[in-house]
Formats: structure tokens, sequence, C-alpha cells
């Protein structure tokens, strides 16, 4: 390849991948700090850019939480759960979604866990 094809090949690469990556990365970012409804649809939008990212299921599970949906809350910590086995954000947080729904063994099982994966992680302890 003569080196103005490749220079101009590598602009085009560019213009088409990259703000695709940095569309994806705002969704993430958007999806850990907005809330309600707005969470929700930038969590979509970052779980379908990267399937296995186990933080925007897990932001995505705390929004539904919170918008008092605990089964929808609870099936995206647990899709989080199996990416990532060792969240104990998400943990912690499936434990809150048990527990609002009225199962405290589960609650506590989840709490402990997350515990037992980071005793920093404080907000395992309520």
């Amino acid at each position: 390849m003569r080196p103005r094809t490749l220079q101009l090949s590598l602009i085009l690469i560019s213009t088409v991948i990259a703000p695709a990556a940095v569309l994806a990365q705002s969704e993430r970012e958007l999806c850990a700090k907005a809330t309600g409804d707005a969470a929700l649809a930038a969590c979509d939008k970052a779980i379908a850019a990267n399937p296995k990212d186990a933080d925007s299921f897990a932001n995505r599970g705390f929004t539904w939480s919170l918008k008092g949906d605990q089964d929808r809350a609870i099936a995206d910590f647990n899709e989080a759960l199996k990416i990532n086995p060792t969240h104990a954000r998400a943990l912690s947080n499936r434990g809150v979604a048990w527990n609002r729904k009225g199962d405290p063994e589960k609650a506590i099982s989840d709490s402990t866990e997350a515990i037992r994966i980071n005793k920093r992680y404080a907000k395992a302890y309520n």
C-alpha cells in the first residue's frame, strides 16, 4: 500500500471507529451517573455496545431497584454476577433488592458474600 493510501485508510478508520467508542464510553458514564429513565436508556445503550459490561448491568439493576422493580433489578444483578462473580456492589445491591422483596435470608447471604469479597465495601454492612 502506498503511504498516501495508507494514511487515508487510517483516517477513514479513525473517523468510523473512534466516534462509536466515544459514544459507548459516554453512554457507560451516563449509565453510572444518571438517574431514572435517563439512566435506564443509557445503560441499555451501554449494554448493547458491550454485553460483557458488568458495571452497566449493575448500574441498571440499581436503577430498577430504586424504581421499585426488584425482579428486573435482581435479573440485572444476576447478569452482572455472571460476567464478574466478584462484583461486590452487584452482590450488595442484589441483597437490598431481595430485602425489598421480603426475602431477608437471601439479602443476608448476598451481603455476607459481598463483605467476604471486599471487606472495605461499607454499603454491604447496612
